[in-house]
């Protein structure tokens, strides 16, 4: 809270800020938070005063975001911010706040079994999936060193060299034998975040037996980590950084880190796509409607994207180009078991109340 002691705030003040922010949403709350920016007690922030309460928050915003910023939070645009305008914002920021903070405090409380050499090198992309799988280690019925768990977040993730992977390798040859077998295939399976049901471990244990001799050894292990494909290399890395440029900055404050790839995917489809020359503002109205705020005026923008002849509804081309744009990694020849699916009245189209449930269903709000 250094921001607010340099502007000379009070420990009250500071107190009823972050109060109103972590602790306590309440009418009363806000109105004290709200009375701290209304610096002179006109009842209503104007630009300077809610631009020096952002900045206070520690959103650090260039001149035509705060524009921006202000407009979109100004709803009835009488050119000021007033307290139910103030509230619906603040609470905004801080269910973001409280989200981003838990979900950090739970990945940096798992982060810190790693050596400093092995976390300053993960790359901002890769948090969810390395605290994920240094939980799943932590929680197993086999015990792991952290050791053990530097080895093979090493290896997935900082350098895939001979020496990496081979000390991964050991990790999970639980007996020490040379290769896995199914029980210790399967194991690992599960530590890298692949719940798969026992005839997929079959199948996928057969596909990765390239010998046939019923067990994994060093080579087989070093190709299944590259198929599973857990990391992104650098250049993969940067442009999805690179992608999310595009976005509004209204947009891009409200989405959470542990979406960025998911999001950098989903724009590059759109930007790459050779049928559908896509513009940012058309982007931006997808991203929002998926992993921003799943209103029906954002829906119905995300959807007007999609509904290329203007007619009202997906008819079954504009629906097999729409959904691998939005994620979706689909065989050609499941788009129609799909469309049936989510056409729930069988008119052979699919409506604008129709493309809502299959994006809540396909990005459930709060889901990393």
């Amino acid at each position: 809270m250094q921001q607010y002691k340099e502007v000379d705030f009070g420990d009250d003040q500071i107190n009823h800020v972050v109060r109103a922010l972590f602790v306590d949403q309440g009418e009363e709350e806000l109105q004290k938070a709200f009375d701290v920016f209304d610096t002179d007690g006109s009842g209503a922030l104007d630009a300077d005063e809610f631009r020096k309460a952002l900045g206070l928050l520690g959103e650090d915003l260039e001149e035509e975001e705060l524009d921006t910023l202000f407009k979109k939070a100004d709803s009835n645009k009488n050119g000021e911010i007033e307290l139910d305008e103030f509230s619906l914002l603040f609470k905004d920021m801080s269910a973001r706040l409280n989200t981003e903070f838990a979900a950090k405090e739970d990945l940096w409380t798992s982060m810190s079994v790693l050596d400093f050499a092995v976390k300053v090198r993960i790359s901002p992309l890769h948090l969810r999936k390395v605290g994920s799988i240094i939980r799943n280690m932590q929680d197993s019925n086999i015990t792991f060193t952290d050791d053990q768990i530097n080895d093979v977040i090493r290896a997935l993730f900082v350098e895939d060299s001979d020496e990496n992977l081979e000390a991964a390798f050991k990790v999970f040859d639980e007996d020490g034998s040379g290769y896995l077998d199914t029980k210790e295939f399967s194991d690992t399976l599960k530590i890298l975040g692949k719940d798969l049901p026992q005839h997929d471990i079959d199948e996928l244990f057969e596909t990765v037996d390239m010998d046939g001799n019923g067990t994994i050894d060093l080579d087989e292990f070093h190709q299944m980590m590259k198929q599973l494909g857990l990391r992104l290399n650098v250049s993969e890395s940067d442009q999805i950084m690179a992608s999310m440029s595009v976005l509004d900055f209204t947009s891009k404050i409200r989405i959470s880190p542990m979406n960025l790839r998911k999001v950098g995917a989903i724009i590059m489809n759109m930007q790459m796509s050779k049928e559908i020359e896509f513009n940012n503002e058309q982007i931006n109205d997808v991203i929002r409607a998926l992993f921003v705020d799943q209103s029906e005026e954002n829906m119905q923008a995300a959807f007007e994207v999609f509904d290329l002849d203007g007619n009202g509804y997906l008819d079954t081309e504009e629906f097999r180009r729409a959904l691998p744009l939005l994620g979706e990694d689909v065989m050609p020849e499941e788009v129609d078991a799909i469309f049936e699916l989510v056409d729930t009245d069988k008119s052979g189209r699919i409506e604008i109340d129709e493309f809502t449930c299959m994006v809540k269903q396909m990005n459930p709000m709060g889901d990393d």
